[in-house]
């Protein structure tokens, strides 16, 4: 498995863990809010230093355009794939991005309303539709997005396959997930449900069936996946996945 981090392709946009420009929209002030709440850190059982990564990767926010560190990261690891050295407004204005026949599973956090510009973009609702089986011709698109909704997704391998299936030869995958880095996966069968969203906002598309830790990476290759590397921004907090069929 390969590590790509920015800092080696692009330094002036991170240094360690403090951001020097968003990689949507070139922003250069971020702040940080804290977004789990205390019945969900006991639900997943979190540390102090799991919480802080956590929050990190959710609630550091760019304060020009709102993005957080995941679709911050996401928009990285999209613009690395076709070897763009700027921003994700800009990017979607070039031949590149407008030529690509894009499948976004769910709106892709921040990703959305850029993507959603291009003119071959087709934008799936999660979980009106049905991950586990993509109503889809097979080799059809050149890029699947999708950002933190694997973990919802009662067969998550069965969601990669069809991730798969549908990108044409060398076509790449780019997704992120919670992840816990300092412990292994586990599924939450026989465990209280447990929801994202906010404490007050739980509909039942956003329950959690799947905790994501350090070996996330077994479920594509389960699927089927043979080329996988990672994306980040110079921290834990911050990973993005591509396969590339």
């Amino acid at each position: 498995m390969t590590v790509l981090s920015n800092t080696a392709r692009n330094p002036n946009l991170v240094q360690a863990e403090t951001l020097q420009a968003c990689t949507i929209c070139g922003g250069r002030t971020f702040a940080q809010q804290e977004v789990l709440w205390p019945d969900l850190i006991r639900a997943w059982d979190l540390n102090p230093e799991e919480t802080r990564l956590i929050n990190r990767q959710q609630g550091y926010l760019c304060q020009t355009c709102g993005a957080n560190l995941r679709s911050m990261t996401l928009a990285g690891a999209l613009m690395e794939c076709f070897d763009w050295y700027g921003t994700l407004d800009v990017f979607i204005t070039s031949p590149q991005a407008r030529q690509a026949r894009f499948l976004e599973i769910n709106p892709a956090g921040s990703l959305h309303q850029y993507l959603k510009r291009l003119p071959q973009c087709q934008c799936l609702a999660f979980p009106q539709t049905d991950m586990q089986a993509l109503d889809l011709p097979d080799d059809g698109v050149d890029y699947v997005v999708h950002s933190d909704t694997l973990e919802h997704v009662p067969d998550p391998v069965q969601g990669l396959r069809e991730c798969r299936r549908v990108l044409r030869p060398n076509g790449c995958l780019l997704f992120t997930i919670p992840i816990v880095p300092t412990r292994l996966t586990r599924r939450r069968d026989g465990l209280a449900p447990c929801s994202h969203g906010s404490a007050q906002d739980q509909p039942e598309d956003y329950r959690v069936i799947t905790e994501y830790g350090a070996d996330f990476y077994l479920e594509l290759i389960q699927a089927g996946w043979k080329k996988i590397s990672l994306y980040s921004l110079g921290t834990v907090a911050s990973l993005a996945v591509i396969g590339i069929k």
